[in-house]
């Protein structure tokens, strides 16, 4: 066989170091501008999750300002602390909605579970069981998914 050539359209080409060059920066720059997108939503994330931090510390300040352990008897004050685990379950469902990972969420069904017992501790002189029962649950339905989800929180 005679030595054939190929024409010059398939004959391999080379890059010039020039055009390499040009191509690792705009790859070096999408990479950048990827990385500053990151850095800017997760600094935005931790903006919402210490926003609920606030919330919850709010929350606290309101409800157990000005406690008072021995006084805390009597209709008000069950009233007041049905307020309380309502509103804490309320941020609830928004912190545990946006699967943040920390340690929020089993803090708000601990405070669930120390204000229910309370409430119960309160109701010492309310022999009737089917008022005590709704306040009893609520605080084994925390207590269970604190063990369930959260098995190394360290309940105090």
């Amino acid at each position: 066989m005679a030595d054939e050539t190929l024409p010059p359209q398939a004959a391999p080409t080379t890059r010039s170091a020039g055009s390499r060059l040009k191509w690792i920066v705009v790859a070096l720059a999408v990479l950048g501008l990827a990385a500053l997108a990151w850095v800017v939503f997760r600094a935005a994330d931790d903006d919402k999750r210490l926003e609920r931090w606030d919330q919850y510390a709010k929350l606290r300040e309101q409800h157990e300002g000005d406690e008072q352990y021995l006084g805390s008897e009597g209709p008000l004050y069950q009233v007041m602390r049905d307020r309380y685990v309502q509103d804490l379950e309320t941020l609830l469902v928004d912190v545990e909605a946006e699967a943040s990972g920390d340690a929020l969420a089993p803090q708000i069904r601990w405070r669930v579970v120390k204000t229910e017992g309370e409430s119960l501790v309160a109701m010492k002189d309310v022999l009737d069981v089917d008022k005590r029962r709704p306040h009893a649950e609520r605080a084994l339905r925390h207590l269970e998914v604190l063990k369930q989800r959260y098995p190394n929180y360290p309940l105090n």
